[in-house]
């Protein structure tokens, strides 16, 4: 019985081949780790040359040693506030949007709340410029007045930061303009599962442009929602709001919320004794969404001013910080 011996060679950087001339493709180095910076999906490799994106000076109080590339976010002990620490922040410092922190959602015209716009991926619509995230809303090109269309854009932190008792602090620059409705706000992370307002929802800020200058705080719930006209609110005015940046904030424990703006606390919700999980959904994680909404079921009461357009809403940072 006759035996085929078959003879193979090996090199380096090459796979084995036969010796009937086939040659397999190289096998590839490179950087393997897909949350680096210069992941290589096609390297089967690793050789060592995997950057890191974070802050590099150790001096900050967020420093990580694992980081190669500074991305901007480093920050002094002086901007902490009194009892807390650092968790995780976005100074908007890169030259764009940094993917591995936020989610850009995509949805079509009256998705939520019979808004108006479209919530599109678009670098019209969400970009970076001079160390600030710039959420633009703008009319659709061509734009027909008889069934009028906007973009914009909405982001949020779901599966890739979620937070747990804690101070938001978002330094922001509201639009000016009828139909402009911005908003800084949470979800539950449960959303998918248990759905709203079951999940619960916390609104740092809002915005309507017909009603200038006052923002509003609130909070929802299964048995306090804006749905049954029932849930804690508070709106609280403040100069120049649409002329300059303002610090919008929440303290959340496992027993309150405290609302403020630029360190000036303005409403104070409690946890009673008498409170369950459906009155008070609030001791879970839960996710940031900034977004900027055209008309809607508030937004657009007094209809919207198409003189406006484009419409920006600037954030300065975003930066989330734990108790002592």
């Amino acid at each position: 019985m006759n035996r085929t011996i078959l003879l193979y060679i090996c090199i380096v950087g090459v796979s084995c081949s036969e010796d009937n001339g086939t040659v397999n493709e190289p096998i590839l180095s490179g950087c393997t780790d897909e949350n680096a910076l210069n992941y290589m999906t096609e390297a089967k490799i690793d050789d060592g040359s995997c950057e890191y994106s974070g802050c590099t000076d150790s001096s900050s109080v967020n420093y990580d040693l694992t980081a190669t590339v500074n991305d901007g976010n480093c920050l002094g002990s002086e901007v902490i506030p009194n009892g807390y620490e650092f968790f995780w922040n976005d100074e908007f410092n890169a030259i764009n949007l940094d993917e591995s922190k936020w989610n850009i959602e995509i949805m079509p015209q009256g998705a939520v709340n019979s808004e108006k716009q479209e919530y599109t991926n678009n670098s019209e619509n969400l970009y970076l410029e001079n160390g600030r995230l710039i959420i633009a809303s703008r009319k659709a090109n061509p734009f027909n007045p008889a069934s009028p269309l906007y973009t914009s854009g909405r982001i949020n932190t779901k599966e890739k930061m979620q937070f747990q008792y804690g101070r938001v602090d978002v330094s922001a620059k509201i639009p000016a303009g009828r139909g402009t409705w911005p908003a800084i706000w949470m979800l539950g992370s449960l959303i998918d599962s248990v759905g709203w307002p079951t999940c619960g929802e916390v609104d740092i800020m809002e915005h309507v442009g017909f009603d200038e200058g006052n923002i509003h705080s609130s909070l929802h719930s299964n048995t306090k929602n804006y749905v049954l006209g029932n849930n804690p609110q508070h709106s609280h005015f403040v100069q120049n709001l649409t002329d300059e940046f303002h610090l919008f904030s929440v303290e959340w424990s496992e027993a309150s919320f405290i609302f403020s703006v630029d360190n000036q606390s303005f409403f104070t919700y409690s946890k009673s004794d008498d409170m369950n999980v459906n009155d008070w959904p609030f001791d879970a994680p839960f996710f940031l969404i900034i977004n900027l909404a055209i008309g809607g079921t508030w937004g657009g009461q007094q209809g919207i001013d198409n003189t406006i357009f484009p419409s920006r809403f600037l954030v300065e940072f975003v930066r989330l910080f734990k108790r002592n």
